[in-house]
């Protein structure tokens, strides 16, 4: 069913391994995995704990299981997003080996089980549950805001009071989610979603937020007006724009900083880069 798409199986495999590159260098979570981070700690525990069950009793799992299992372990290896995936895979061979396990020590598996233990149980998930619904998730005690500490608030704020109709914002591609929701008259250059755009459009934001060589003439083919940099995330982007005469701050604060065009794009640039993207 995942196949089942204009891509292809062959297309799937291909955009996971070769065409993703602008998304993987600009997105953790598509990044390989290093067994010293927490989740690669979990997925050495897990392959621990599926060794020292599955010694002894690993015929009872299928080749297909066994097989699963390592395509799903070296998928998490290369992207760690994949970690989910690979806990959904381990769920039903740990279930055999432990259950294995628990049969092979006497008295372990005997009577039905403690109903008020199981209904404790439930009734715990059910209220961890309801604890993570929005509408009181700021006023439990050590919960963390629905509105990041690093969420540019009041520059958005200014952003939208300053800026006119027709202009053109080249922004991080975070700041463009809380944009797009506080500020939707304004366009954003890419967002979170990610897929809507293209790989050479990543390529583009990677050239401004790195302050490539290139950078203002990506700027100049895009016809950006603005610049809504991040003061922790885009530093390169801002030490080059505040070094150019052809921008100036109009906004800053510990969060963000804003720029606006205070020249027109180059003649020069936009003939060596082609016509403005739409």
């Amino acid at each position: 069913a995942l196949a089942a798409t204009p891509l292809g199986p062959a297309g799937l495999v291909r955009y996971l391994l070769v065409q993703s590159g602008p998304v993987t260098r600009n997105l953790g979570e598509w990044q390989h995995l290093g067994l010293a981070s927490r989740d690669g700690v979990a997925v050495l525990g897990s392959i621990v704990l599926l060794v020292a069950l599955g010694w002894r009793r690993r015929r009872l799992l299928s080749v297909d299981q066994w097989l699963t299992i390592a395509l799903a372990l070296g998928l998490t290896l290369y992207i760690r997003r994949a970690a989910a995936w690979y806990g959904l895979v381990l769920i039903v061979p740990l279930a055999t080996l432990l259950a294995a396990w628990l049969r092979a020590r006497p008295g372990a598996l005997e009577g039905r089980g403690n109903p008020r233990l199981n209904g404790g149980l439930i009734a715990a998930i059910v209220v961890a549950a309801a604890l993570t619904l929005p509408f009181w998730r700021e006023s439990l005690p050590h919960s963390r805001p629905l509105v990041d500490q690093q969420t540019p608030v009041a520059a958005t704020a200014a952003l939208c009071e300053q800026l006119p109709g027709d202009a053109r914002v080249f922004q991080h591609f975070a700041f463009a989610s809380y944009q797009s929701w506080a500020c939707p008259r304004l366009p954003v250059f890419v967002d979170s979603r990610l897929y809507p755009f293209s790989f050479d459009q990543w390529d583009d934001y990677r050239i401004v937020t790195s302050a490539d060589v290139d950078w203002e003439v990506v700027l100049d083919r895009h016809e950006i007006t603005h610049l809504f940099l991040s003061t922790q995330l885009q530093g390169p982007a801002i030490v080059a724009a505040r070094a150019s005469s052809c921008w100036r701050t109009i906004y800053s604060d510990a969060i963000a900083e804003i720029f606006e065009r205070a020249c027109a794009p180059h003649p020069t640039r936009l003939a060596a880069s082609g016509t403005a993207a739409g």
